[in-house]
């Protein structure tokens, strides 16, 4: 099988505990980049974040991965 050349692109709806695993795996792993999460607040308000860049540095979140 031939290997990827481009990394497939992930963006998590709702990371809490189990997709906050998953951000910090796909974030360690070059077949995979993270592009953004769909994160709900406290007062039920949705808001969108596209993944840093590795520039920007990690946002709040996730143990700083969001």
């Amino acid at each position: 099988m031939a290997s990827r050349t481009t990394p497939y692109k992930i963006a998590v709806f709702g990371p809490g505990d189990v997709g906050c695993i998953v951000i910090r795996e796909a974030t360690r792993l070059p077949e995979f980049e993270v592009v953004g999460a769909l994160v709900v607040i406290r007062r039920r308000r949705m808001a969108w974040t596209s993944a840093p860049s590795p520039e920007e540095g990690p946002e709040e979140g996730c143990g700083g991965l969001l």
